[in-house]
């Protein structure tokens, strides 16, 4: 199954089964290295992780860590729609861009796993972060 979201003009394809399917692992390994208290991830990154725009985020960020915050945006906004069934607008994106910004990115920054400028809203991978996604079983 296939969703087309549409994110300003640009039509994004998702793979619901495949995604969805790699989706389940990661929350997996996720739930057990923290119950059994990994010390491969810092904490902090457990503690960003216990938010889903976070999840999201690094999920997304694990595939394609040089981004803009509107194109992470499309998809945070995008795979929550996937996963929940439902419809987003325009107002959900800015609800999730604005989350993003303030909170979810900076805190990814200050964990080392990436690079966040809030001036030209653009990301980058960070030193830590295929260490954090080889520990996640997010690999490139």
């Amino acid at each position: 199954m296939v969703i087309f979201v549409r994110a300003g003009n640009t039509p994004l394809r998702l793979d619901t089964v495949g995604r969805d399917m790699e989706w389940h692992r990661f929350e997996t390994t996720l739930a057990r290295q923290q119950f059994a208290g990994d010390e491969s991830i810092p904490s902090d990154v457990f503690d960003i992780l216990s938010s889903e725009d976070a999840r999201y985020t690094v999920y997304a960020l694990a595939h394609d860590p040089d981004q803009t915050l509107s194109q992470l945006a499309d998809f945070v906004v995008g795979f929550t729609a996937m996963r929940s069934g439902t419809i987003t607008t325009p107002a959900d994106h800015e609800n999730v861009r604005i989350r993003l910004h303030h909170a979810v990115l900076p805190k990814l920054d200050a964990a080392g796993y990436v690079t966040y400028d809030r001036s030209s809203r653009t990301i980058e991978a960070a030193p830590r972060h295929d260490t954090v996604n080889a520990a996640l079983g997010l690999a490139r």
